[in-house]
Order: C-alpha cells, then sequence, then structure tokens
C-alpha cells in the first residue's frame, strides 16, 4: 500500500506518495530510457519524481524528513541543487554532492527494487509509475522499504555510520539509532550555503 501524506512547507500543501516497486534488473539503456520518461512526466512542472535504489533506503522514517527539508531549501530559493527531485536525493544521501548522492541512492545498471517519491497531485500514481518503467515494471511492494541485515550493513557502510555513534545514541533498537545518525546528517547540510 503506497505511502500517501499531505506535508505543509512554508504554509503551502503538498501531496507526497511514496512507492515501492518491484522492477526486473536495470541495465543502462532502461536507466537511460527511464530518467528520459521522468523528465518528460516533469516537464510541467506539476509533479516531481524522485527515483532511488530501495536497498539504500530506511524507511519513510528516512524519506520524510529528507523530503521535507530539500522542500523547505527549495522553495526558499537556497537549493544545493536546480530541481526539487535532485534536492530529495541530495538530502536523502546526506551530502551536496549530486554524484556521490547518486552513487548511494540513485537508480542504476543491475537495481531492481525502487522507491518512487511523487511530490505533487498525481490522480492516479500507479499508472504513472507503469508508464515512467514500461516493460521493466512487475508489481507495487512496499516491503522494498523493510530491513534485513545486509541492508542495514550496506546503509551503515554507505552512510559511514560506526557501532560507537550507535551506541552513543543509546535508542531503544538499531532501527531508530540509524534514522536518528542518517536524520542528523541531514540537518548539516542546511549548514551548507549553496
Amino acid at each position: 500500500m503506497p505511502i500517501i501524506r499531505n506535508l505543509r512547507v512554508n504554509g503551502k500543501e503538498y501531496r507526497i506518495s511514496i512507492i515501492g516497486v518491484k522492477c526486473t534488473p536495470l541495465n543502462l539503456r532502461d536507466v537511460e530510457e527511464i530518467l528520459h520518461r521522468k523528465a518528460l512526466i516533469e516537464e510541467g512542472g506539476k509533479v516531481e519524481v524522485v527515483l532511488l535504489n530501495a536497498d539504500m533506503i530506511l524507511g519513510k522514517e528516512h524519506l520524510m524528513p529528507a523530503i521535507y527539508m530539500a522542500l523547505r531549501r527549495h522553495l526558499r530559493g537556497k537549493g544545493l541543487a536546480k530541481k526539487l527531485s535532485v534536492e530529495v536525493v541530495l538530502y536523502a544521501a546526506c551530502t551536496k554532492e549530486i554524484v556521490k548522492a547518486h552513487k548511494i541512492l540513485g537508480i542504476r545498471e543491475g537495481v531492481s527494487s525502487l522507491v518512487v517519491v511523487i511530490i505533487g497531485e498525481v490522480s492516479d500514481p500507479l499508472s504513472m509509475i507503469k508508464s515512467l518503467l514500461g516493460d521493466k515494471f512487475k508489481l507495487t511492494d512496499d516491503g522494498v522499504l523493510d530491513l534485513s541485515e545486509d541492508k542495514i550493513r550496506r546503509i551503515r557502510k554507505a552512510f559511514n555510520i560506526s557501532d560507537k555513534e550507535v551506541k552513543s545514541l543509546q535508542e531503544e533498537s538499531l532501527y531508530l539509532s540509524l534514522v536518528k545518525s542518517i536524520i542528523s546528517r541531514m540537518a548539516l547540510l542546511n549548514l551548507i550555503k549553496p
């Protein structure tokens, strides 16, 4: 079931849809085609689409703060990127470097689990995702946001979260410690001047 939230930023409501998707493993040509279709969808300016590698996302607790902080900064005209969708990727990856952010969270060759974030009103998000992914689309599956030992290990390595840091946060679960670590890294991006 997609996660759909209304997010109020600077006095304006934004519809946020977060949808987990399984697809057949992408090759380089698939990625190029998907990004081209994404650009066409965003052309009208009414919707922004963020495509993320689900294997590197902790869940909505990772994404919602990234979306909020990116929207807030973007609306102030102080974004690190020109496009809001790129700004979301930067915040979710906790870096100001676009290449590094896409290396951590971007779609690329071999990826078969995606998180699609839609910012804006879309009457039928599933149809939009199917047209975006074409024949690579298998099914929507929010289980791609679920944690596994392997996913935790990859996320800790990518975000450089040490055992010492996890212990110092004194949270009741490893998941909460990881979320807190990532959100604190996101917040540091607010201190960077564009």
